[in-house]
C-alpha cells in the first residue's frame, strides 16, 4: 500500500493518522490536501479534515549520492484541493501591528526565518477562503502567494469589491477569520486584498499621517487618528519613523484604536511613554 486517505481534526492530525497506517515518516510522502478543516464559524458547521498521503518513489542509491538531501525539517510537497487556484509567485503583505522602527531596531533580525516558505498553509489559508466566499455566495476567485513570512491572499471577480467592506473592515475580518480557523498562534502571517485596496489604503494613510505631523509640529501639541486597525497604526508608525521632532504612539483597547502623533518636546515632559502597542 502506497496511498491512503485520512481524516482528522485538523491538517496535521489527518496525515498523522495517514503515516500511521503506511508506517513510514514525514519526509517520505508527498500530501495532497481535499478537504480543509472548518470550526463552524460565520455559522458553517464543522467538518474535519482529509488528505491523500503518497509513499515517493525510492530514488537509485547511486543517483542520489551526489545530489543534496533535504532538510528532515522542511514539510511534506502539498499541494492544492483540487479547484483551487494555484499559488504563483511571491507577495508581500501585512502583520499586525509593531512599534515604530526607532523601538524596533533593537529587537534583533530574522528576516531569515520570516522569509521560509510554508507551502501547506498557502495551500490551506487559499482553499479554506475560497470555500467561504463560496458558501456565502460570491463568485470570486482567490489565488495565493508567499513572500517573506506572509501569505496574500487576493479576491478577484465581479462581486469582489463588496468584499472590501468601510476601511477594510470586511478583508481584516476575513483574515481574523483564516488566523482563527488554521490555529496560527505564531509563525506565518495571512493577509487578504481585493481590487488593489491595500495599496490604495496605505497611500491615503501616509498621506493623513504627513499633514497631521505637520500640524502637530506647528501646533506644539498631538494629533490623533482615531479607530485604527493594527495594519492601519502599524502603516502610520512606519511613515513617520523617519520624521524629526516626532514620536507616534497607539492609545486605548480594543482591535481598533487610536494613534497619537506627538511632538518631540511634549513627549519629553510627559516621560517615556512610547510603547506603541
Amino acid at each position: 500500500m502506497s496511498c491512503v486517505e485520512a481524516e482528522g481534526t485538523s491538517i496535521d492530525e489527518a496525515i498523522e493518522q495517514a503515516l500511521d497506517s503506511l508506517g513510514v515518516g514525514r519526509e517520505q510522502v508527498s500530501v495532497d490536501i481535499l478537504v480543509s478543516p472548518t470550526k463552524g464559524v460565520l455559522g458553517f458547521g464543522s467538518r474535519k479534515a482529509k488528505v491523500r498521503v503518497r509513499v515517493r518513489q525510492p530514488v537509485d542509491a547511486e543517483a542520489d549520492a551526489g545530489a543534496e538531501r533535504p532538510s528532515p525539517a522542511l514539510p511534506p510537497a502539498v499541494r492544492a484541493a483540487p479547484g483551487a487556484p494555484v499559488p504563483s509567485a511571491p507577495s508581500a503583505a501585512t502583520d499586525p501591528e509593531a512599534a515604530p522602527a526607532r523601538a524596533q531596531s533593537t529587537g534583533g533580525g530574522n528576516g531569515d526565518e520570516a522569509g521560509e516558505s510554508d507551502p501547506e498553509l498557502l495551500a490551506r489559508a487559499q482553499a479554506l477562503l475560497q470555500e467561504v466566499l463560496e458558501h456565502m455566495g460570491f463568485g470570486v476567485s482567490v489565488s495565493g502567494v508567499w513572500h517573506d513570512g506572509t501569505v496574500e491572499l487576493t479576491i478577484a471577480g465581479d462581486s469582489s469589491g463588496v468584499l472590501i467592506g468601510r476601511h477594510g473592515q470586511t478583508l481584516d475580518a476575513l483574515e481574523y477569520f483564516l488566523h482563527r480557523a488554521l490555529s496560527r498562534d505564531e509563525g506565518g502571517r495571512i493577509a487578504v486584498d481585493s481590487e488593489g485596496y491595500r495599496a490604495r489604503r496605505r497611500e491615503t494613510l501616509e498621506a493623513m499621517a504627513s499633514r497631521l505631523a505637520q500640524q502637530a509640529k506647528i501646533r506644539r501639541k498631538p494629533m490623533a487618528m482615531e479607530n485604527l486597525s493594527p495594519r492601519d497604526r502599524r502603516v502610520v508608525h512606519m511613515a513617520l519613523q523617519n520624521e524629526p521632532g516626532l514620536t507616534t504612539r497607539s492609545s486605548g483597547d480594543g482591535y481598533y484604536r487610536k494613534l497619537l502623533i506627538i511632538p518631540e518636546s511634549r513627549s519629553a515632559r510627559t516621560g517615556t511613554r512610547g510603547g506603541n502597542q
